[in-house]
């Protein structure tokens, strides 16, 4: 059975209203969070604030892109604007009229950080260029709003999801629709993660389903897995080493999963006392690091080194990799009712 977490390793705190939208950089040093009082904060990776970005309205989400050559931040605001700023320093580099008087949902940078992706309530999907803002495809094959938008490690993949639970796939070169699933979701579908090398990506709804897809020799996308939750999910986040995959729910849980052949359940969050609107992991030398966003106005990090140490040391004297699923055919997951181990749990990171 799962254990519980109950206590952050660090609170993230100064945040005035619901906190919507959390992410780490690449590297794991800088944590950025959205929040509905109108502010994106960048926090140390011990939780301490360095500066704050004002926006005229909400924020719904953001994304970082490093490259050798700059260290940006993208946010999407409910004024239909994309930003770019300075991650380091908070300068605004440039704005974008992503979506015309329309609720800019979320907004993703491609791996190579010359273009980005925004998805709107005007049902539609664009990708700009993050040099001009010029804006390069408009993909409208949706229904509804598109709430959840970002890129496949190779950046030549966009993977969008609606409200009306449509997923869809794009060549990002052409904004041509590759591979569409009308119904992944019954019901809105809220995020999408995609794995580090490409092959899975997991996508969470309203339905109470998490879903993991795989990529084909062929090319084409398959469901493979389904974890069903008690609530609706509203984030999910793969680790970077792909061990670890997390859930978040309106429930004000998360629950970690092992991305393996049993997709077990290993921990349940349970530090928040609201709906847990996102997730982001990263892995930090051997630390592997949650933050998550909660409309109880609070973000924080929760320290999972434990159970990714476990998980590779038992990896280890099985004989086998600790790299995560490779082949599964389709499933369905059920939750079992977590037995604690103290609050705080003694789970919260290496020293």
């Amino acid at each position: 059975m799962p254990t519980v977490i109950k206590e952050p390793k660090f609170q993230l705190r100064g945040h005035n209203y619901w906190c919507r939208y959390v992410t780490w950089s690449p590297d794991g040093d800088l944590l950025a969070t959205a929040c509905a009082d109108n502010h994106v904060r960048i926090f140390q990776c011990d939780g301490t604030e360095s500066f704050k970005m004002k926006h005229p309205d909400w924020v719904w989400a953001c994304d970082f892109s490093f490259t050798p050559k700059r260290k940006r931040l993208a946010t999407a605001c409910l004024d239909g604007k994309v930003r770019i700023f300075d991650a380091s320093s908070g300068r605004e580099l440039l704005s974008i009229q992503a979506h015309e008087d329309k609720t800019v949902n979320c907004v993703a940078f491609a791996s190579n950080g010359e273009v980005l992706i925004s998805g709107s309530y005007d049902k539609t999907a664009r990708i700009f260029s993050v040099g001009n803002g010029k804006e390069l495809r408009c993909i409208n094959d949706f229904k509804g709003p598109v709430l959840s938008a970002t890129f496949t490690p190779d950046s030549l993949h966009a993977v969008m999801g609606s409200s009306t639970g449509q997923l869809v796939i794009a060549d990002a070169s052409t904004g041509k629709t590759v591979q569409r699933f009308e119904t992944a979701h019954a019901g809105k579908l809220n995020s999408i993660s995609v794995s580090a090398d490409g092959k899975l990506f997991v996508t969470g709804g309203s339905d109470k389903c998490a879903k993991v897809w795989q990529k084909s020799a062929a090319g084409s996308w398959a469901l493979i897995k389904t974890l069903k939750l008690a609530d609706e999910v509203t984030g999910v986040a793969w680790s970077p080493d792909q061990l670890l995959l997390a859930v978040s729910s309106a429930d004000s849980t998360v629950r970690i999963y092992h991305a393996s052949d049993g997709w077990a359940e290993l921990t349940r969050i349970k530090g928040h006392s609201d709906e847990v609107n996102c997730v982001s992991m990263c892995n930090k030398g051997a630390r592997t690091l949650l933050a998550t966003a909660s409309d109880d106005k609070q973000a924080s990090i929760f320290d999972l080194s434990t159970i990714s140490v476990q998980l590779k040391v038992a990896a280890a004297k099985a004989g086998k990799s600790a790299a995560i699923v490779t082949a599964h055919g389709a499933q369905e997951g059920t939750a079992e009712e977590p037995v604690s181990v103290g609050d705080p749990a003694d789970m919260d990171g290496l020293d």
